[in-house]
């Protein structure tokens, strides 16, 4: 256990010492709030708004403004979920590229245990920049003059953030076991980073999304991830600017945002999706764990 401990701290140092590799991580959260400042945020807030009025309700903008806020916050952590873990576990393709897993192999501990050291790093990483955005966030929005979220809430947030890093995390590892070269995983890192705002429904609202294209989004992990976490950032701004309106409005609304998930017109419970999230986590672990011990006794 001393070793798996040493292992994790030194993936964990190796990524802070590291500027350029903590910056290139966060770059995919940087785009989002860029295109929300430019145009993206002022577009979702006049459809808000005009949508409310359309029905005969009534909106600020400044509320209106706080609910996509909300909304981008949610997004800025799934895309962070996602991201960060790249990058941590491209450390394991590093060393895999370098021959430094062999000399490790050779330490009393199990081959999955070190592997599982990267898994764990990047998910105590993903979390301590999770919780970051959290209080960089909390800071904005209560210096904006608004509630950011309830303390139970709040816990909400963190376990669905667990779920989402897990998941990905593992997925990522996956994908991982694939790769042999640094230069290799620098391209899917790029690849990854640009499309994750687009397979999260976080550069456009799945709304403006052609249908099959929403039904392949529907299909991946990343939009059901994000939808938890813009539910429980959006629900009660949501409910109060719907208050008199049809229910149907409400729904319709965050199904177009990607707050809610349909399929076969059947909206997608929370359960569920954890289940679902849960269930494609861990087929990815036992697939890694396969692949690994099938190459274990060729290569590293």
């Amino acid at each position: 256990m001393f070793a798996f401990k040493q292992l994790i701290k030194r993936n964990l140092y190796l990524y802070f010492r590291d500027r350029s590799a903590v910056l290139f991580s966060l770059l995919s959260v940087f785009i989002v709030i860029l295109l929300m400042l430019v145009f993206l945020g002022d577009m979702n807030k006049n459809e808000l708004v005009q949508l409310i009025n359309h029905l005969h309700g009534t909106i600020s903008d400044a509320d209106a403004n706080h609910i996509i806020v909300m909304w981008t916050i949610a997004g800025i952590l799934s895309v962070n979920a996602f991201t960060i873990p790249v990058t941590m576990i491209g450390m394991y393709v590093k060393d895999k590229e370098d021959h430094k897993l062999e000399s490790l192999y050779t330490a009393p501990i199990s081959r999955s245990m070190i592997t599982s050291s990267y898994l764990v790093s990047s998910i105590i990483c993903s979390m301590l920049m999770s919780l970051l955005i959290l209080l960089l966030s909390y800071l904005y929005v209560s210096f904006s003059g608004y509630s950011f979220l309830t303390i139970s809430s709040l816990f909400t947030v963190l376990f669905y953030l667990i779920i989402d890093i897990m998941v990905s995390s593992a997925l990522v590892l996956l994908i991982a076991q694939w790769v042999k070269s640094d230069r290799a995983w620098g391209a899917f890192s790029t690849l990854a980073g640009t499309l994750i705002g687009f397979v999260g429904g976080i550069y456009l609202p799945m709304g403006l999304l052609p249908q099959f294209v929403q039904n392949i989004l529907k299909a991946m992990p990343f939009i059901h991830e994000s939808a938890l976490l813009r539910d429980v950032f959006t629900t009660s701004s949501l409910q109060q600017a719907f208050h008199g309106l049809p229910d149907a409005a409400l729904q319709g609304y965050q199904e177009a945002m990607g707050i809610i998930i349909y399929i076969q017109n059947h909206q997608v419970s929370n359960t569920i999706t954890i289940f679902g999230l849960c269930l494609c986590g861990i087929i990815a672990l036992i697939i890694s764990t396969y692949l690994l011990q099938k190459r274990s006794r060729f290569d590293c």
